[in-house]
């Protein structure tokens, strides 16, 4: 996901970030299915959005990898 090419995904990180609920919303603004068992997620241009520079901790904590 680019952050440069698509400044809405900065909107999917303003609230809650809980990394189910990021997931959900991803899936919904890029019209995708992401299977947290065999995906990875790629956050290009990251440093436009502060608070998705953040959320990699949280996916860390709940979503640990197996």
């Amino acid at each position: 996901m680019n952050f440069e090419e698509s400044p809405g995904l900065v909107d999917i990180f303003n609230d809650d970030l809980d990394p189910k609920k990021l997931i959900a919303k991803i899936e919904i603004s890029q019209d995708i299915e992401i299977n947290t068992e065999e995906d990875l997620l790629i956050f290009d241009e990251i440093q436009d959005c502060p608070r998705a520079i953040t959320s990699p901790k949280y996916f860390c904590e709940h979503l640990p990898a197996k």
